[in-house]
């Protein structure tokens, strides 16, 4: 079974309360709720970010002030296990040659070393963990890329470094927001970008031509570069 794939399992056995206080916030879920409900809260855009921080930035403090922090990681790994899904999709779509079992393993190790260092000052901890995910699994890609001699091609379908920070979905999020692309365009990046699907794909359930996707791709990146910049 697949790393991840077991630590689903382990966390979604769990029945015992979350290892948190009550009461941070309107709508949060009380230390009850069965994980994997409490893990759909702590997941949905439409709760307030900074409220799912200070869940977060509480379990973090709890891991690192643990005497034994086994069980406390593997309570974080599992809330986390979607977005760990997405970083080791996009590490797998980057290095299609690597094994997707140690990719996740890789993945888990990023995220589990990031809790000790992780900027509670930050806007949105569980993205700053999962991407700390995706760049220990990449570099594992990477590495095994060099050692068989392979071009770099997969490098073009990595996503430019100006979306690797903070969360892309985030990041695409507040860019619409501000006008800077539309929801049309924000898909398109995420669906190529995260996803792995391909701009041919894409062309033919549009209509347009594979080039023609690209470019249109090509200009909202370019729009978000230069506000990511200024």
């Amino acid at each position: 079974m697949l790393p991840l794939n077991l630590i689903e399992a382990h966390f979604l056995g769990i029945e015992g309360p979350m290892p948190l206080r009550d009461h941070h916030g309107p709508g949060t879920p009380d230390s009850a709720t069965a994980p994997r409900r409490f893990r759909r809260w702590l997941l949905d855009d439409t709760a307030p970010l900074p409220v799912r921080d200070q869940v977060w930035a509480e379990l973090i403090l709890n891991v690192r002030e643990a005497d034994d922090a086994e069980q406390l990681n593997l309570v974080l790994l599992g809330l986390a296990v979607p977005g760990l899904r997405r970083a080791v999709n996009r590490a797998k779509l980057q290095s299609p040659g690597t094994e997707r079992a140690d990719l996740e393993a890789e993945a888990i190790s990023g995220f589990l070393a990031a809790i000790g260092t992780v900027d509670f000052t930050r806007r949105a901890i569980c993205s700053q963990l999962c991407q700390a995910a995706h760049t220990a699994a990449r570099a594992l890609g990477r590495s095994n890329r060099r050692q068989r001699h392979e071009p770099e091609e997969a490098l073009l379908l990595e996503e430019p470094e100006h979306l690797g920070v903070g969360h892309v979905d985030l990041v695409l999020a507040n860019a619409v927001t501000a006008g800077v692309i539309d929801h049309a365009e924000a898909q398109l990046i995420g669906a190529t970008r995260l996803d792995g699907e391909y701009l041919t794909a894409i062309a033919t359930r549009t209509g347009d031509t594979s080039l023609a996707v690209g470019l249109q791709r090509r200009r909202a990146e370019q729009r978000l570069t230069a506000w990511l910049s200024a």
